[in-house]
């Protein structure tokens, strides 16, 4: 089986790839062909001895990568081919086609964007010719049936999965990472417009006015970064709020923090959702996207109105003021991820609707 994805840099997609490939590689042959470039997850893969061919692909060399990789194909007798993303899912149902693979699957993590008409219609001819089109919530899969007019029949709607301690999430510091501060917000999300940390970033500073001690921990990078230290630097919380930059162990921070917030604007599903929910973490969320799929409102996480700093005050607010309400909902959301997101159950699946032999228990 060969996974084809744009790059393995460090994100959503990446990292529910990679979860999937640690639970399947040892009882199937895997490979993974990334089109432009390698990254910390194609690392970790290549540690675990998954081969990780990159193509590095560009405008001038296409055709020769494209016949790069059905050669690549045929040669590994390859019978399941899975595209990840937009790009390629277009170049690799193409190649998958010429090379005679029989299953070619189309991936999509994200609410439907295009860069123009072109890939628009590439893309939609991709999913039609492909196998089936996996998604992981139905914001997703109804984005994509209304701009692309596709029928609901190709789709299947497979959430991400987050494995679970089997003793259940570590004990959290009863004050951010036990250092004798105050409590700790935290966000994990790239810096780009899609995350609205602007917003964030004002509903802490209301925050810090009702709670002095308080703290916020940014995990991420990206291209606004600069804008959002001067943003913080503006407000006066220069000492308030820490940069961690890009982290390969989220998993580790998450215990240390009292609150996770998620302030997209767009949020196909929300990995770091359940990754939180799991490490026994309240959420705050944007109600966006497949968001209210993953967290229900008021039982396992608050939801808010995008681009509002009052109503993610508000929500922030209630939750470290009130230990009580916030243990309530980290527990339902617990009991959420065990039943929904479970890493084996959401791997099982996965196995079974790519027609891959299911690995005998025991």
């Amino acid at each position: 089986m060969t996974f084809l994805i744009d790059d393995l840099l460090l994100g959503g997609s990446e990292l529910c790839l990679r979860d999937l490939l640690f639970s399947i590689h040892e009882d199937h042959e895997i490979m993974v062909v990334t089109l432009f470039g390698g990254g910390p997850i194609g690392e970790e893969l290549k540690r675990s001895g998954i081969p990780v061919h990159i193509l590095r692909l560009t405008k001038l060399n296409a055709p020769w990568k494209l016949l790069q990789l059905i050669l690549l194909l045929r040669a590994r007798r390859i019978e399941v081919l899975d595209c990840e993303r937009t790009v390629a899912s277009i170049f690799g149902v193409l190649a998958g086609w010429l090379a005679g693979v029989p299953k070619i699957f189309v991936k999509r993590g994200s609410l439907p964007w295009w860069p123009n008409s072109l890939y628009r219609a590439l893309d939609r001819l991709a999913m039609v010719r492909s196998d089936g089109v996996i998604v992981p919530s139905k914001a997703i899969r109804e984005g994509l049936m209304k701009e692309q007019s596709l029928p609901e029949r190709i789709f299947t709607i497979i959430p991400h999965g987050v494995a679970i301690p089997a003793g259940g999430p570590s004990q959290r510091p009863e004050k951010g990472n036990g250092n004798g501060e105050g409590p700790t917000v935290g966000c994990v999300a790239n810096f780009n417009p899609r995350k609205d940390h602007e917003s964030l970033i004002e509903a802490f500073r209301m925050v810090s006015d009702d709670i002095p001690a308080a703290r916020l921990i940014l995990v991420g990078s990206g291209p606004l970064e600069a804008e959002l230290r001067e943003r913080v630097a503006n407000a006066g919380l220069r000492e308030k709020v820490q940069f961690l930059g890009t982290r390969t162990d989220v998993p580790s921070l998450l215990p240390g923090f009292d609150l996770l917030v998620l302030p997209s604007l767009t949020e196909g599903f929300g990995r770091v959702l359940i990754e939180a929910m799991a490490a026994g973490v309240p959420v705050i969320a944007s109600a966006v996207g497949g968001v209210p799929e993953v967290v229900s409102d008021g039982w396992s996480g608050l939801l808010v109105r995008p681009r509002s700093p009052d109503d993610l005050h508000g929500a922030i607010l209630r939750l470290l003021s009130d230990p009580g309400e916030a243990e309530r909902l980290a527990t339902n959301a617990l009991r959420d991820v065990r039943a929904r997101f479970s890493l084996p159950c959401i791997v099982s699946e996965y196995v079974r609707t790519v027609g891959i032999s299911q690995p005998a228990a025991g």
